[in-house]
């Protein structure tokens, strides 16, 4: 009778304990989450409103310049309309809410029919499958926007330091020679970027896990728990 009650005790001790640990980690959770997404939204916002202002400078500025009759005028002029075109091409992804803020959204829902650890791993499952596509698809946008860039740069600089490329008027060789020049270098530019840095839910994601002691590797993971008894 004792060593059943001295069970029971245990397994209920041990219950409890997990109740805890399940409601620290809901909590820990949900504040990450609360966190993260309010700074996507803030830098998905700023982000629109530099993006908006620049095209706003650039485009009008580089459609004056190509009015002009000076040729290395045209030429600035078209490098100018060009980064202005892109930022106004950027504008879509600042207007919808970022992925932080949909899984913030995705874990309110999920709040009506899971609780405790159940809705914690959700939520996580969900978190570490959406830092892990976004991490494949930086990488192919990347290496998609490296090899346009390899592609144009050269080309642009035969057009640009060439006398004559078949039979194209000087002043258009020039024209075409800079606006390739141009892609070139943004591309590439876009492309380090996207293959050296982190997008905003893998490294909050990492952030997470780093902080409940679960160490990702390659978006797998190795949990690791400590405690005294």
């Amino acid at each position: 009778m004792t060593s059943l009650v001295r069970w029971f005790a245990v397994v209920t001790l041990l219950a409890v304990c997990s109740g805890v640990r399940a409601e620290d980690r809901l909590r820990t959770l949900e504040r990450e989450l609360e966190l993260h997404a309010e700074r996507g939204k803030t830098e998905r916002i700023w982000s629109g409103v530099f993006s908006l202002a620049l095209a706003g400078t650039l485009v009008p500025a580089g459609i004056v310049m190509l009015k002009r009759d000076d040729d290395l005028v045209r030429l600035i002029g078209i490098g100018t309309l060009v980064t202005g075109a892109v930022q106004l091409l950027r504008l879509p992804e600042f207007i919808f809410p970022s992925d932080m803020e949909r899984m913030r959204a995705s874990h309110q829902r999920r709040r009506e029919r899971l609780s405790g650890a159940a809705l914690v791993a959700e939520t996580e499952r969900e978190w570490r499958e959406k830092a892990a596509q976004e991490h494949r698809v930086r990488k192919w946008i990347g290496a998609f926007n490296l090899g346009l860039g390899v592609a144009a740069l050269p080309v642009g600089l035969t057009f640009m330091l060439r006398d004559q490329v078949g039979d194209m008027e000087h002043r258009k060789q020039l024209n075409v020679g800079s606006t390739l020049l141009g892609i070139g270098v943004g591309y590439i530019g876009a492309a380090a970027m996207l293959l050296i840095a982190d997008g905003p839910t893998e490294s909050s994601w990492k952030e997470h896990a780093v902080s409940i002691g679960l160490a990702p590797v390659a978006f797998g993971g190795q949990l690791t728990a400590s405690g005294r008894f």
